[in-house]
């Protein structure tokens, strides 16, 4: 069955089955393409509108999809950032204080702090903070009180004190002391420490990657526990050398090489 293409015009050859089923419009996938763009398409709103920059008044075309999100207001990035460093002043809807806001607030900005803006919606003023002291670092700071008992200044000092015998999950010590000494805050400087010392440098091959190098005990950390933060002890290995040390019994125990490194 030969038919028009509804884009072209060119006749092309169909099956009958695909007319009757609303297809066979169209001679190629281009020419059905072609045909749902613009204001060919279904879902066509009209096209871009044009509007002026609220910077400079220059008219230009922005997407209808971006004006419904509150976008297409200025006509590049010059423009926006033009309208940001020209504050505005505002008169505070509560109090009456003159304050300075971006442009792009000019349509929401009516009060010039949270309380001015508690007076205005609840009738009456926000309640005062109080006065905490932290339990850690004994810092005195401030909370609403909507935040109920407040007993650290941030989350670095919670998490201090959530240690050990003050953790909610404490089984009264439990923990393996070796495993205890390796999370431990001193454990990770003397790491640092010996990297720092070996230029973070693999001691046996020279391998240099730094994601690649472990701190080794010379002294096994199960036996000398009293050296486990002594830097004289610890010696940078790679992963493959760290292996091969073990496997092999500690060579840096008994060997002078090493000895000779730290002296």
């Amino acid at each position: 069955m030969i038919v028009s293409c509804l884009f072209c015009g060119k006749q092309f050859k169909t099956i009958p089955a695909k007319i009757k089923d609303g297809r066979g419009k169209y001679c190629s996938r281009t020419c059905m393409a072609k045909s749902r763009i613009g204001t060919r398409s279904a879902n066509w709103q009209g096209g871009p509108e044009k509007r002026a920059c609220r910077t400079c008044g220059k008219f230009f075309e922005a997407p209808r999809d971006k004006i419904a999100v509150g976008k297409g207001i200025y006509c590049s990035r010059e423009c926006y950032h033009e309208s940001m460093r020209n504050r505005l002043e505002v008169k505070c809807a509560t109090c009456g204080h003159i304050f300075l806001i971006f442009p792009s607030r000019r349509e929401t900005a009516k009060y010039c702090s949270q309380a001015c803006r508690a007076v205005a919606i609840r009738g009456k003023p926000l309640r005062p903070k109080l006065i905490h002291v932290c339990k850690v670092c004994g810092t005195n700071f401030a909370t609403c009180p909507s935040r109920g008992k407040n007993e650290f200044c941030s989350r670095k000092c919670h998490h201090k004190f959530s240690r050990g015998k003050n953790h909610p999950s404490w089984r009264g010590g439990l923990t393996d002391p070796v495993r205890a000494l390796r999370a431990s805050e001193a454990y990770k400087d003397w790491r640092t420490a010996v990297f720092t010392h070996d230029k973070f440098t693999c001691q046996e091959c020279g391998n240099s990657n730094n994601h690649n190098i472990h701190a080794h005990h010379v002294f096994p950390l199960k036996y000398y526990p009293e050296h486990a933060l002594s830097i004289w002890n610890g010696i940078t290995l790679c992963v493959d050398c760290h292996k091969k040390e073990h496997a092999r019994g500690g060579k840096y125990l008994l060997g002078s090489r090493h000895l000779a490194r730290t002296s």
